[in-house]
C-alpha cells in the first residue's frame, strides 16, 4: 500500500464516501430507466449480466485478487428483455449501460481493463446507452469482445444495421443525458422504434405509461 499522511487519507476517504452516495443515486436512476424502457416498449426485463467484468462475488465467494471492477459491475452492464407481444416474433432486445467510454476510446494499443491511467480522460469520454435488437438472430459474435467494433459503435451517430444469415440486427448508441426525463426518453424510444421499422424489425408503438 502507498504511504500517505493522515490529512491525505482523510481527504481521500471523504471523496470515497461522496462517490459511493453519488454512485447509488446514479445506479438507482439507471435501474429506474431500464424498467421504464421495458414498460414503454412492451418488453419484460429478463435478467442481465456485467459486460466489462465478472459478476460480483456472491455470499461466501470470491477471491481477493479479483478485479476491483468485479465489485463495480454497472460500469458496463447488459439489461436483457423478452417481448410481451405475441411469441414467435423472433425478437430479442438488450440495453447496455456504458457508464464510461474511456476504456473504449483510449488511443493506446493493447489496453488492459486495469490500465486506468491509459483510458481516455473523463472529460473526453461519455456515458452511453447501447440498444441492441435482433430478429431471428442474436449476437452471433459478442460485440464487446471485438474492441474495434465497440469503439466504432460508440463513435457513430446513426444506427448500425447488419443482416446475418436469415436474421437482422440493429445497434444504436445514445447519450444517457438524452434520457433524463420521460418526454426525452419517449422521443428517443420512438426514434429507435422507427429505425427498427425502417430496417425490417417491426415493434409496437410505445405502450401506455404505467
Amino acid at each position: 500500500m502507498n504511504k500517505h499522511d493522515r490529512s491525505e487519507i482523510d481527504g481521500i476517504l471523504l471523496d470515497v464516501r461522496k462517490s459511493y452516495r453519488t454512485l447509488y443515486a446514479y445506479q438507482r436512476m439507471v435501474l429506474d430507466l431500464a424498467k421504464y424502457i421495458g414498460d414503454r416498449m412492451s418488453f419484460t426485463y429478463a435478467g442481465g449480466w456485467p459486460a466489462f467484468s465478472e459478476v460480483s462475488p456472491r455470499k461466501g465467494k470470491g477471491e481477493l485478487d479479483c478485479w476491483a471492477w468485479d465489485w463495480l459491475n454497472m460500469y458496463h452492464y447488459d439489461f436483457h428483455y423478452s417481448p410481451r407481444f405475441p411469441s414467435g416474433s423472433g425478437i430479442k432486445f438488450s440495453v447496455e449501460i456504458i457508464s464510461d467510454t474511456g476504456y473504449w476510446l483510449s488511443r493506446h494499443e493493447g489496453l488492459s481493463a486495469l490500465d486506468l491511467d491509459r483510458f481516455e480522460l473523463p472529460e473526453h469520454s461519455g456515458t452511453k446507452l447501447l440498444f441492441i435488437i435482433g430478429k431471428d438472430v442474436w449476437k452471433p459474435a459478442n460485440t464487446r469482445d471485438d474492441y474495434d467494433k465497440m469503439k466504432s459503435l460508440l463513435l457513430r451517430s446513426d444506427p448500425l444495421f447488419e443482416r446475418i444469415d436469415n436474421g437482422i440486427m440493429l445497434f444504436q448508441v445514445f447519450d444517457l443525458a438524452d434520457f433524463l426525463n420521460a418526454e426525452d426518453t419517449d422521443r428517443q424510444l420512438s426514434s429507435f422504434i422507427a429505425s427498427c421499422g425502417a430496417h425490417g424489425i417491426t415493434l409496437p408503438p410505445l405502450s401506455e405509461k404505467i
